[in-house]
């Protein structure tokens, strides 16, 4: 994906289409490729609930400023154990 390579990331998306991460990923690989739109339509159909997802589906609706800082604030950071 961060090389550009859209079809190979969806084919290793594929493996497991289920998962919050390939959703996730989906999102962002579609958003890299300017097809918001759609993008929009896989968060309405398969949102993870991670608390940044109400943040990104705002910012998809084209909310306005406020109320996209608003959703941000509410978001938590999570720690990665090492």
């Amino acid at each position: 994906m961060l090389r550009g390579d859209y079809p190979r990331a969806f084919d290793y998306l594929k493996l497991d289409p289920a998962s919050d991460v390939a959703r996730a990923v989906s999102i962002d690989v579609l958003l890299r490729q300017g097809k918001a739109a759609e993008a929009l339509a896989v968060l309405q159909k398969q949102v993870p609930l991670w608390g940044g997802y109400a943040t990104l589906a705002a910012c998809l609706d084209r909310r306005p400023s406020a109320d996209i800082a608003a959703l941000a604030q509410g978001v938590k950071r999570r720690r990665i154990r090492k």
